[in-house]
């Protein structure tokens, strides 16, 4: 009898020591699985981090150059840079027709009044490095048979691609620089102008405030304390302290407008596809406005007159290929024709 209750005794202590065992093993192997997991994400931490500051020091040693090639006490040049930025565009351009300004120097003007934006409301991504090598092609070539931008700089929009820059929408993911040219970027070039600033975006450009993890946040440029608006923010606050004759951006639900009221310049938002999208960067599928012409499409044709009806019948039955964000600014647009 003594010996079956050391045996009971024996089994339950060896029990318990199972559990424990047991209990340790998945104690231990929980630990260690919320140490590889917070490991892992300190080491994408840093590894993102040290992108972006890689992208950072890329960008400031860009800026440098342009500064130090700018950079004159002859006051002569000084005040043509300051007359040629207070020039129209229209005028800028018949300016530089009749040889009374290079396109050398209307750059270094721009470039100039660019980088001093830039300081104040931080406005601008990369600067174009080839910018002088395309003006002095101009210079040489001449202005008879040329486009109807000749020697006009032009400040570009993120998203939209130049090649070996990033186009990154405020994303990390894009920050590899793009190995060919807009649509729009050849377009401008092929009529004389002289793409040579690109100006910052809210992250993933679905936002109506300027400010992105890769490139920081953008001022409003009569009230620092508040935003540009978005999503072209760079480009509303950049024309508004005269840093640009003229700049290209992008919209869909606002993102030209918006800055424009919210900056005090002009804006202009041509009818979609009239000018093509090849080579500009969308965040999301269907971000383009694509299966808004679809839906507006189905709409005049079937002769349906209540939005209401086919927003709720799109959100219902939305792509299978498309996930929700991709439709989200349809519906939303379509509110806005409704409205």
């Amino acid at each position: 009898m003594e010996k079956l209750r050391e045996f009971h005794v024996f089994e339950m202590l060896e029990g318990k020591s199972n559990l424990w065992i047991a209990a340790a093993t998945v104690g231990s192997t929980a630990l260690s699985l919320f140490v590889f997991k917070n490991v892992r994400s300190a080491l994408a931490n840093h590894h993102l981090l040290s992108i972006i500051e890689a992208k950072e020091k890329q960008c400031k040693d860009d800026r440098n150059k342009i500064a130090d090639k700018l950079r004159t006490n002859d006051k002569e040049v000084l005040r043509r840079r300051e007359f040629i930025v207070q020039l129209s565009a229209t005028a800028l351009a018949e300016a530089i027709r009749n040889r009374e300004y290079t396109a050398v120097e209307v750059l270094h003007a721009y470039q100039a009044k660019a980088l001093e934006a830039d300081e104040k409301v931080n406005c601008c991504t990369e600067f174009i490095q080839e910018a002088e090598e395309w003006a002095q092609q101009l210079d040489i070539q001449g202005p008879d048979n040329a486009g109807l931008l000749f020697g006009i700089p032009v400040s570009v929009k993120e998203n939209l691609f130049i090649k070996g820059y990033s186009s990154t929408v405020g994303l990390i993911k894009f920050i590899t620089p793009v190995t060919e040219d807009s649509v729009v970027v050849d377009t401008l070039k092929a009529h004389g102008a002289v793409p040579f600033v690109k100006t910052n975006v809210p992250q993933t450009m679905i936002s109506y405030d300027c400010s992105n993890p890769i490139f920081g946040a953008t001022l409003n440029p009569v009230l620092p304390d508040r935003s540009p608006g978005g999503s072209s923010g760079g480009e509303a606050a950049l024309l508004k302290l005269g840093g640009s004759p003229l700049g290209v951006g992008t919209d869909i639900a606002g993102s030209i407008r918006i800055p424009a009221h919210f900056s005090g310049v002009s804006g202009l938002k041509p009818t979609s596809t009239r000018i093509s999208k090849k080579g500009s960067q969308a965040s999301i599928p269907g971000s383009h406005g694509g299966r808004l012409k679809k839906i507006i499409n189905y709409i005049f044709s079937e002769g349906i007159k209540k939005v209401e009806f086919v927003i709720h019948l799109y959100v219902l039955l939305p792509s299978s290929k498309s996930p929700v964000g991709s439709f989200v600014t349809d519906v939303f647009l379509l509110k806005l024709i409704q409205d």
